[in-house]
């Protein structure tokens, strides 16, 4: 949810989404049969693909984040490519990294302290 919540406020059309989760999964996973090739092409194939939503929103600006991007400035410079490429990755990272770690270690610190389920368990629902 937050991955689509995050497109949505970039800018990334719904059809692109299932790729740039892939390679989100890709870069940022914990799957141990990936390797570091791998990691490295999804990497930059999601600055390729940043690059390239970037140079549409110049032809044909939209009212998103990644429009807002193009034309921000800190001290009176305009953010780099890179900056926003990274921005990107970033906020892609944390659409489903977030996700992850709190299904995975919220029911694993409930499974540890028992006694955390009297504040948050189905009983307070």
């Amino acid at each position: 949810m937050p991955l689509h919540v995050i497109a949505d406020l970039v800018g990334v059309p719904e059809e692109d989404r299932g790729q740039v989760f892939d390679w989100t999964e890709l870069t940022f996973g914990f799957d141990a049969s990936v390797t570091a090739e791998q990691r490295a092409d999804a990497a930059m194939a999601m600055y390729a693909y940043a690059d390239g939503m970037c140079e549409l929103r110049r032809q044909e600006p939209k009212d998103d984040l990644m429009g807002v991007l193009l034309t921000a400035e800190i001290d009176g410079e305009r953010l780099s490519q890179l900056q926003i490429d990274l921005f990107f990755m970033l906020l892609q990272n944390a659409g489903s990294e977030t996700t992850r770690n709190l299904i995975t270690s919220g029911p694993s610190a409930c499974s540890s302290n028992p006694s955390s389920w009297r504040c948050c368990g189905p009983s307070r629902l």
